[in-house]
């Protein structure tokens, strides 16, 4: 079998879920891959896909050393070093990579989340260069949300939700998607789920998981990474093995499932405990020694029922930020695979309206279940807060926990930068210098009932 071929196997084994083997195949091909840049790029993704970020730094380092002059490998070497909180080295790379391939869109679009800029020492006129350069939609998308980020950070806001609407723009119209088979799944989950199926769960009985979820861009990430500072908390990050668990036990069951809406109707029927069994069994090659672990996937709101049934003992902690601040974070957040309603102003309120009606549910069919969290709250009263908090999850203070920006686990998601730093409020009410421009968006929530907070 070649490198090629072992590669694309370890990938497979990827794409099943079969981590614990895909990273003994992968440590393995490490010890015998030959010293050429190419091998030890693919490789260092394939590590990067495992979470198993020194290994995919070390092999990254190795690739820009072979071939200094590829723009890629630096690339590749930044997005490592800002997981693992080296934003300087990262900057540094991303300058290199930039240096070598001027119009490298996605090595931009980093730069410019890294740090605040300054008057002094910004980018806008390398961006403006880059757009009138651009011919890929791709690109262009970038770079605009690139540009309205250190536009918003000089203070320019008319400029700055200029290029972030003509970013979102350009990015929807090049999606397959419609709000309304998003708002149709959430509606047959709480059809599906009523008050009754939870008279007496019967699941998987282990107190191990905490489970962060909520919209995105509330301050899952800052929670979770307070937590991950207690010595009895490891945290996975975002993951999809719930969901992945729940399909397990479907396919076990032999059950047909035509659409997305027959699927809910289905897991409503499953065995609830091997559910949470096969979820517990998938951590098993992420986590650590800890006896507590974090799964932070916002979407997991989705299941937040299914998983009380299969994990009965399971803390379900939902963070809430104010709906305005959460609809323009998302808004001006240019994600990569994920959040397909966040680019249009109305489908990004009917999103959330949604969301809020189901969450409304579960807090009805399951009460005292979910822990609701205030962003708010936490980053003006943090300690209050926090020892709240972790006496819900049943874990002792720790002073570490508020010192969470020196927490050294990786972080990949879209806050990465903001975690290491320490606790902020600059983030409060930042709507409100866009207002005049959020109208459609604040019109739709004012008219179901949701309020800004003032």
């Amino acid at each position: 079998m070649d490198l090629h071929q072992q590669l694309n196997r370890i990938k497979k084994l990827l794409g099943n879920n079969q981590l614990t083997l895909a990273t003994a195949e992968a440590l393995r091909l490490a010890s015998i891959l030959p010293d050429q840049a190419r091998w030890h790029s693919e490789l260092g993704l394939v590590f990067n896909q495992l979470k198993h970020y020194d290994q995919a730094m070390g092999l990254f380092e190795r690739a820009v050393q072979l071939a200094p002059d590829a723009a890629d490998h630096h690339y590749n070497l930044a997005t490592v070093q800002r997981f693992v909180g080296r934003i300087d080295q990262a900057q540094h790379s991303l300058q290199k990579a930039l240096a070598l391939n001027p119009q490298d869109h996605e090595a931009w679009h980093l730069l410019a989340q890294l740090n605040t800029q300054t008057l002094a020492d910004n980018h806008i006129p390398q961006l403006r260069h880059a757009l009138q350069q651009a011919q890929h939609p791709t690109a262009k998308v970038s770079l605009q949300f690139a540009l309205a980020k250190e536009l918003d950070d000089l203070g320019d806001y008319e400029a700055s939700f200029q290029a972030l609407q003509e970013g979102a723009q350009l990015r929807r119209q090049h999606m397959d998607y419609q709000v309304e088979g998003d708002l149709q799944v959430m509606q047959a989950i709480a059809k599906a789920y009523p008050a009754e199926r939870f008279a007496e769960p019967k699941g998987c009985m282990q107190p191990d998981p905490i489970f962060v979820i909520g919209m995105p861009r509330t301050g899952t990430t800052l929670v979770e990474r307070m937590l991950s500072a207690h010595c009895q908390v490891h945290s996975c990050g975002e993951i999809n093995n719930f969901a992945l668990s729940m399909l397990a036990e479907v396919s076990a069951q032999g059950l047909s499932c035509q659409d997305r809406l027959s699927l809910i109707a289905q897991s409503a029927e499953l065995d609830f405990a091997r559910v949470g069994q096969t979820y517990l069994d998938s951590l098993k090659p992420l986590r650590g020694t800890e006896p507590r672990v974090i799964d932070k996937l916002p979407f997991n709101y989705l299941y937040a029922g299914l998983i009380h049934l299969a994990l009965p003992n399971a803390k379900i902690i939902e963070v809430r930020r104010n709906p305005m601040d959460t609809c323009f974070a998302v808004y001006k957040q240019l994600f990569q695979n994920a959040y397909p309603f966040s680019y249009q102003q109305d489908e990004l309120a009917a999103y959330f309206i949604g969301y809020r009606q189901l969450m409304t549910h579960w807090h009805q069919v399951m009460p005292g279940v979910i822990y609701t969290l205030d962003y708010e709250a936490l980053v003006q009263a943090p300690r209050a807060e926090l020892k709240k908090l972790l006496a819900y999850c049943e874990l002792d203070w720790q002073d570490e926990c508020l010192a969470f920006e020196h927490n050294r686990q990786a972080s990949t998601t879209a806050s990465a930068n903001q975690v290491r730093q320490p606790l902020y409020t600059s983030s409060l009410g930042k709507w409100r210098h866009y207002q005049r421009h959020l109208q459609p968006m604040l019109s739709r929530l004012q008219a179901a009932g949701i309020e800004p907070i003032l």
